[in-house]
């Protein structure tokens, strides 16, 4: 029963911060209908993500309907499933009575490409197909440099890939991100740019905002996406937080959720930064510069571990 109420909450949570993220990021980027009213509804945002999700999906001709459908919803709950099994407290979280392996986490956020991979099988279009197998592929690529940058940090430093020794391990110590200020770096760019719908055609013009699901001419299926690639967004600040920012560790003990305190400032710094990033490295392929970073990353941390540094 407490796994039941604790995953109800967690996805409850994940979709309404979802509803306000969007509203955020499309203020912060220099647009929002908000800005045109005099005053602001708080329910706005989330009434317009339920409409979002409400609309019919539009299905393209000759498409494979089982496929395309079945694309968004692989997405979607691959990435609340990573969501799910990553503590935002000391000890393991309802759902699970071990302790979940970062690696898990990521190789959940590689599942939930596969729905790009469905969605372009689906297309009877070859242009569609390639440019969603361009996206899965291009998503693996920087999962790869995401975990070698994690993994600098977890198996050099700590040698474990277990959160809570993560966050354990900065308990007499600063923060991780003072150590490794490259690797979280290439961490959070490199799980920006893997996410679900990133990079693809659509984000290559100067308009990102014509992506965004609040369009009429969207439907449930890109709204569902579109949610995929916040879950995303909101899996990468809160493993930032326990790998990087020391978790649930702050002033006070536990008198304060630290953990997605942390976590949710990061999530709305990407917020801001992720179109203006995705912007500048659609149309191009950076990965083998990130590549050659992390690898550098790794030399270095090794070295500075081998001179007992930290």
């Amino acid at each position: 029963m407490a796994a039941v109420v604790y995953t109800l909450s967690v996805v409850l949570v994940a979709l309404v911060l979802y509803a306000y993220l969007v509203r955020f990021s499309r203020w912060s980027n220099g647009w929002s209908p908000s800005r045109r009213a005099r005053t602001w509804r708080p329910l706005e945002p989330l009434l317009a993500a339920v409409r979002a999700m409400r609309k019919p999906a539009t299905m393209p001709a000759g498409v494979k309907r089982a496929a395309y459908l079945a694309g968004p919803v692989v997405s979607v709950v691959a990435g609340l499933t990573a969501l799910l099994l990553l503590p935002w407290r000391a000890g393991a979280p309802p759902l699970v009575d071990w302790n979940v392996p970062l690696t898990t986490v990521l190789g959940l956020c590689a599942v939930s490409l596969f729905g790009s991979v469905m969605d372009g099988w689906a297309s009877s279009e070859a242009t569609e197909r390639r440019s969603a197998y361009t996206v899965a592929v291009r998503g693996w690529a920087f999962l790869l440099i995401a975990l070698l940058a994690l993994g600098t940090t977890t198996v050099v430093l700590t040698n474990s890939w277990d959160p809570h020794v993560l966050v354990d391990s900065q308990r007499t110590a600063w923060p991780m991100v003072l150590f490794q200020p490259l690797g979280f770096y290439l961490f959070v760019v490199a799980m920006l740019l893997a996410s679900p719908r990133a990079p693809q055609d659509a984000l290559r013009g100067s308009r990102w905002l014509l992506a965004d699901f609040h369009l009429q001419h969207s439907g449930s299926i890109t709204a569902l996406y579109h949610l995929s690639e916040h879950v995303h967004v909101m899996v990468t600040g809160l493993i930032s937080a326990l790998v990087y920012l020391g978790g649930w560790l702050g002033p006070g003990g536990d008198v304060l959720p630290w953990a997605p305190l942390k976590a949710l400032a990061v999530v709305l710094v990407l917020e801001w930064a992720r179109p203006r990033l995705l912007q500048r490295h659609a149309a191009r392929t950076p990965w083998a510069i990130y590549f050659l970073l992390a690898i550098l990353n790794l030399g270095l941390t090794v070295g500075l571990a081998w001179w007992g540094i930290p």
